[in-house]
């Protein structure tokens, strides 16, 4: 309840771990395989360093964190049941649901359980639908050794290219029909095409310069993209679902979204899309076919009972699309996986901007994690068939409104 109250207390919004942990919740920076920067060979220097025991904590843990039950159970030694990232992902999981129960309740509930006829959180909890707010980073199956020994990109990351996570749960039938892979050769020749390394901050500098510390390569694994975090899972919309992350085209739907809502008559459902739709309809974009105004009054138009097949079928449709480009005739396929990194490296980039931009750099903490380019590649997005192009400048306007034009590169 303490962190209950520090994440709405208005001298703690945003601030200190909530200017990264933006939903109050836990993240976990890689949190489905192949956890990309997950080492665990140092522990016990890890644990020594701290110097807490259960009975005595220290100056670098005065709360005893490392002993906490959450990580260690009542009897085992610290980290017990975490040594591996497969264990820390339940826990992280589950911990996102509880705090997301206790929020709930907060919100929406009085003392007695109760909905509570007026509630003021309604653009908090659908921010989680229209903006990008916590991100995991996730890679391909093929690590960096296997790449040099001349092995293909298994498994590039699906939710690149749609919300997986969201989509299981509502449209279980969608999703693309094998792994994508790509062609060493093909990877390669992107990587060094793109001038893609890893960068690390020299500090004798001011300001600090960065220089290249890993040449041609993208880190520990391939292909690592920036996904929705796992507290972004609660709902998805078919917005612009091509592009999963930094959609402007769904952030600017958020203008619409009321402040408070009234529990109607029947004590059931708030008032929330009475409001809405009465703010889009008002807008004189919901009447041009282009904007995503209108995108989004159709889609909330399809019929309950069909909305789950059509949308199922758009989505595989536009999957396989992505599919075709990547296997097809051997310039097209360069051209895809090129543009897809590109597209990759760009919302690396945009990360890097929203998170730089927060008081302490948010989740933005090590410039070692990910890849950066050796040019400044255009800002670009997915189409639905399958292809890649440059952002319209009223996106990147948008984008630069977000994150201050000084955080554009």
């Amino acid at each position: 309840m303490l962190l209950l109250y520090a994440k709405f207390n208005p001298l703690s919004i945003d601030r200190g771990p909530f200017d990264g942990h933006v939903g109050g919740g836990m993240i976990m920076k890689e949190l489905t395989s192949p956890w990309t920067h997950w080492f665990d060979t140092n522990r016990d220097d890890f644990v020594n360093s701290l110097g807490s025991t259960k009975d005595q904590p220290s100056k670098c843990d005065p709360n005893d964190a490392l002993n906490d039950v959450l990580f260690s159970g009542p009897n085992g030694p610290p980290l017990s049941l975490v040594r591996r990232a497969e264990d820390l992902e339940p826990i992280v999981e589950l911990s996102v649901s509880k705090w997301y129960d206790a929020r709930f309740a907060h919100d929406f509930l009085d003392a007695n359980l109760k909905p509570l006829s007026k509630t003021t959180a309604v653009r908090d909890w659908v921010g989680h639908i229209l903006l990008s707010r916590s991100m995991n980073i996730a890679a391909s199956a093929t690590s960096t050794p296997e790449v040099k020994q001349q092995a293909n990109i298994n498994g590039v990351p699906a939710t690149l290219f749609f919300n997986s996570n969201a989509m299981q749960r509502l449209l279980p039938d969608a999703g693309p029909s094998q792994a994508y892979t790509i062609v060493n050769e093909v990877y390669v020749q992107a990587v060094n095409s793109l001038g893609l390394s890893l960068y690390y901050a020299d500090y004798s500098t001011k300001p600090p310069t960065q220089r290249i510390t890993v040449q041609g390569s993208e880190g520990p694994f391939a292909f690592p993209i920036i996904e929705s975090g796992v507290e972004d899972y609660q709902a998805m919309l078919m917005v612009d679902f091509y592009n999963p992350i930094y959609s402007a085209r769904r952030e600017g739907l958020m203008q619409y979204v009321p402040h408070d809502a009234t529990l109607k008559a029947d004590g059931k459902i708030y008032d929330v899309l009475d409001q809405f739709l009465t703010n889009l309809h008002a807008s004189p974009a919901s009447k041009e076919p282009e904007s995503a105004e209108f995108e989004l009054l159709e889609l909330l138009a399809t019929p309950d009972a069909s909305y789950a097949k059509e949308f199922t079928a758009r989505v595989n449709t536009y999957l396989k699309k992505v599919e075709e480009r990547m296997n097809s005739e051997v310039a097209i396929k360069i051209s895809a996986v090129e543009e897809y990194m590109a597209l990759a490296d760009g919302r690396r980039r945009l990360y890097r901007g929203r998170e730089n931009e927060k008081e302490s750099s948010g989740l933005n903490e090590f410039l070692l994690t990910l890849p950066m380019a050796d040019k400044t590649l255009p800002l670009t997005r997915m189409m639905e068939d399958g292809t890649v192009t440059v952002m319209s400048p009223e996106e990147i306007e948008f984008s630069a409104r977000r994150i201050g034009k000084g955080n554009m590169l």
